[in-house]
């Protein structure tokens, strides 16, 4: 009894129950909530372990070049950086999920995803450029903007998908 209860006090009770969901539960946490606290947890892990082994560098060689300081410089951009790369990295894991998806029901890969998750970037990104371009930007309410903009990019990629798939 005493060594189970250490076994659950210990970092590697801790990692076992974390990695494992509990089998009673709704499967809204064992399917949505859960997976997501596991990812939100990771990244931020990572962000922590990446913002220390910066500075423990800084620490280390404080000035590389005359001039230049290099806490002061991680400080401006590692947190652009990170954003950056979690942002870069959930688009990667779309595709691959995509890739995954048809993968898995057809059994054959179809390297179209890519393409029509660009399309689709590429049209919210003309549609912002165009309500700038019109000087109306900065009077329209940030979430119905973003809203217009993710409805016409899943629009037109909906339908270059459709279009695709009718012609291929």
């Amino acid at each position: 009894m005493e060594l189970a209860q250490r076994r659950k006090n210990s970092l590697a009770g801790f990692v076992t129950w974390f990695s494992t969901p509990p089998v009673s539960g709704s499967w809204l946490y064992r399917f949505i909530v859960y997976p997501l606290l596991q990812i939100i947890i990771f990244i931020v892990g990572i962000a922590v372990f990446l913002t220390l082994i910066s500075y423990l560098a800084a620490v280390l060689v404080p000035a590389p070049r005359p001039g230049i300081v290099l806490a002061d410089q991680i400080s401006r951009q590692l947190p652009g950086m990170i954003i950056s790369g979690i942002s870069i990295g959930f688009v990667y894991a779309m595709v691959a999920l995509g890739y995954t998806l048809v993968y898995g029901v057809l059994q054959f890969i179809n390297f179209a995803h890519s393409e029509i998750f660009m399309f689709g970037s590429v049209i919210g990104f003309e549609i912002m450029r165009r309500i700038d371009d019109s000087g109306a930007l900065s009077s329209w309410n940030p979430i119905f903007l973003l809203l217009v903009i993710l409805l016409s990019s899943m629009l037109g990629s909906g339908l270059l998908a459709v279009i695709i798939e009718r012609v291929a």
